[in-house]
């Protein structure tokens, strides 16, 4: 039994068994999709779910496409409400004006082609895909900047890639959430 800050009786919280709960995920997310272009994005916003458009976009000829599908790495999310002095000083000191997101992707395929695949998308901006083990799939709204990190050499420590994106986005704005991906895309 664990207390759920979700139900309460009145003033007192109410102990119940935590599958009762509302449902947590943890961040085990295994595939990442970074669309560079918009008129990409604006394809795929038709029908975020629906795989033709993905594999038309995926199969294009540049080194860094359009669309670059990454599996098999861990993917972490850290939101952080951003806010500011509240300019009309009636009620609360603050106002929200957004959330800023960091996410930590870590791929720990340490190949030459993969050398210069985070060499290409290093500082560039792109509309991140997060493509979770249980079939969820969230897309920013907006693109993020990325910047790539080469995988160092420590005693005893894994070699791994790691690229970190973030971007502060306005109030209403964020990840969209689907309950379903497009078949054939993401593979973990």
């Amino acid at each position: 039994m664990a207390l759920c800050t979700n139900a309460c009786n009145e003033n007192e919280m109410v102990s119940h068994d935590f599958n009762l709960c509302q449902p947590t995920f943890k961040g085990d997310a295994y595939s990442v999709a970074y669309i560079f272009c918009d008129a990409a994005n604006n394809a795929l916003k038709a029908n975020y779910t629906a795989s033709g458009v993905w594999n038309t976009l995926i199969a294009g000829v540049n080194s860094v496409r359009d669309v670059v599908v990454v599996n098999g790495v861990v993917v972490g999310l850290t939101p952080e409400i951003v806010t500011q002095e509240n300019p009309y000083k009636n009620g609360f000191d603050t106002s929200k004006m957004g959330e800023k997101f960091e996410l930590n992707v870590t791929d720990p395929n340490v190949s030459c082609d993969n050398w210069d695949f985070y060499r290409a998308i290093d500082r560039r901006i792109a509309y991140v895909v997060i493509a979770f083990k249980d079939g969820r799939m969230w897309v920013s709204e907006e693109k993020m900047q990325l910047f790539s990190m080469s995988p160092g050499i420590e005693n005893g420590a894994f070699q791994m890639f790691s690229l970190t994106a973030s971007r502060t986005f306005e109030n209403g704005k964020g990840f969209l959430c689907f309950a379903s991906q497009p078949v054939g895309i993401f593979t973990y």
